[in-house]
């Protein structure tokens, strides 16, 4: 940014929310040259700044400049040159008006060689950055070149012009932008209108066009003026009407506000309008509710859960188990019912021992060998009674076991209970222990056979 022969292109900005100027260097790009008479629209749908033209160091010479350039102002401050130049050159102290569809139109001003005539339409699209020319007929001669007017667009695209120099008019004059065959054409208006001025400002607000200050010969005004655009009517008192028409996020979207009538009086302020919710506070009202409704729905869905499980049959409630071994989720002695009673003293480091499950056939012992839960002694029968002191150390020691086949030895030789030495007027039948079965039986039962016979001959003798 910069200053040429009092020409400047220094950026500068106004908050109309806090009614602050403030003075932007952080930007992005090369700006447009210092110029002055330029022109400049807004688009809101992307917050952008389009700008075109303007003359540079006013008084020296004849350089207009027919180039756009186009301010982002979201998220960064971004200059970028579009579009080229113009067809027919540069312009200056001419109008600009932005179309709902896009399109940046061009009117009056100062060509290179003279006042470009309202006949020609110069347009750029703001979607494309192309440029075209379009032709419009004229009222008759009207209306007449000039600089230095001012311009407003209503909501259905007509472009309304006002004012300006060198004839120091107060015409108005219209160019409906949606007709097929563009045509100018001069309302009739009616109350008291402003005196003919140039250099002033305009706009649009619902269906009021506000006309603010200006030129007047060689003084200047500071009146404001309100011409209903629908009646065509220079109005005293401004009643706000159809708001939504010029609705730009700031101001409220209804047709009928609530505002008292304002006078318009020479140098007063117009009645500060009501501010609409700015979208940041709408998103967070949305997000708000977006949270309420989910959490309704949960709780919600919690009620109808908890009254379906309450409506479920309830099934055989298991007995309460006394000190589960988490351990051992599967263990017998934790998954107890009727047909498998609490064990007292059961052994858990052993739950399948034959000692802990005692049965009609089989009384618990006691004291059983917890060495050898499957000792023979440690489980006896109608076949096998309990012995007293068992030797522990051959429990199968047929020595422990009488029979009546086999009476109990006295001073029998433990070590060698079937020692043939044992065995009195047996034959010597070499090792006894190589004998089958039966033939050990018999030489166990002979020599008490023969003793007895003995005694018999010698009684009957």
């Amino acid at each position: 940014m910069g200053t040429f022969n009092n020409d400047t292109n220094m950026l500068w900005t106004f908050d109309t929310t806090n009614n602050t100027w403030g003075q932007p260097t952080n930007y992005i790009g090369a700006p447009p040259p210092a110029v002055d008479s330029h022109s400049g629209v807004s688009r809101y749908a992307d917050n952008s700044i389009w700008v075109f033209g303007g003359e540079e160091n006013q008084g020296r010479g004849a350089r207009l400049f027919s180039s756009t350039y186009k301010l982002a102002t979201y998220p960064t401050l971004t200059w970028n040159l579009v579009g080229g130049n113009a067809p027919g050159g540069g312009r200056q102290a001419h109008t600009a008006n932005l179309l709902s569809d896009g399109r940046m139109v061009i009117l009056g001003g100062k060509c290179q060689s003279d006042l470009c005539p309202f006949s020609e339409v110069l347009v750029f699209n703001t979607n494309s950055s192309l440029w075209s020319v379009l032709n419009a007929s004229l009222a008759g001669d009207a209306p007449l070149p000039r600089i230095s007017h001012i311009s407003v667009t209503t909501n259905d695209d007509k472009i309304i012009i006002h004012g300006g120099e060198p004839i120091e008019t107060s015409d108005l004059a219209v160019l409906d932008m949606k007709a097929v065959n563009l045509t100018w054409s001069m309302p009739v208006t009616t109350g008291l209108a402003p005196s003919p001025r140039f250099a002033h400002s305009a706009v649009m607000v619902g269906t009021i066009a506000f006309i603010m200050f200006g030129q007047i010969n060689n003084t200047v005004d500071n009146k404001i003026y309100a011409l209903d655009t629908d009646k065509w009517t220079w109005l005293q008192t401004y009643n706000p009407s159809h708001l939504e028409y010029t609705n730009t996020g700031n101001v409220p979207s209804n047709s009928t506000p609530s505002l008292s009538p304002t006078t318009l009086t020479t140098g007063s302020p117009t009645e500060e309008l009501p501010i609409e919710l700015p979208y940041m506070a709408i998103a967070m009202y949305i997000a708000v509710s977006i949270c309420v409704i989910g959490i309704s729905a949960a709780a919600i869905a919690g009620v109808l859960i908890c009254k379906r499980r309450r409506a479920d049959p309830k099934g055989p409630t298991p007995p309460n188990l006394v000190g589960p071994n988490v351990l051992r989720p599967y263990d017998p002695y934790n998954n107890l019912n009727h047909m498998q009673p609490l064990l007292g003293g059961v052994n858990i480091q052993k739950p399948y021992d034959p000692n802990n499950n005692p049965g009609p056939m089989k009384p618990y012992l006691v004291n059983p060998n917890l060495e050898k839960p499957n000792d023979p002694n440690d489980n006896p029968s109608s076949m096998q009674p309990y012995l007293a002191d068992p030797n522990a150390q051959k429990p199968n020691d047929p020595s422990d076991h009488p029979s009546p086949m086999q009476p109990n030895l006295v001073d029998r030789n433990v070590r060698k209970p079937y020692e043939p030495s044992y065995c009195r007027h047996a034959p010597p039948v070499g090792n006894v222990a190589q004998l089958p079965t039966f033939a050990t039986a018999a030489l166990l039962i002979l020599p008490d056979y023969w003793e007895e016979k003995e005694k018999t001959e010698a009684t009957d003798q």
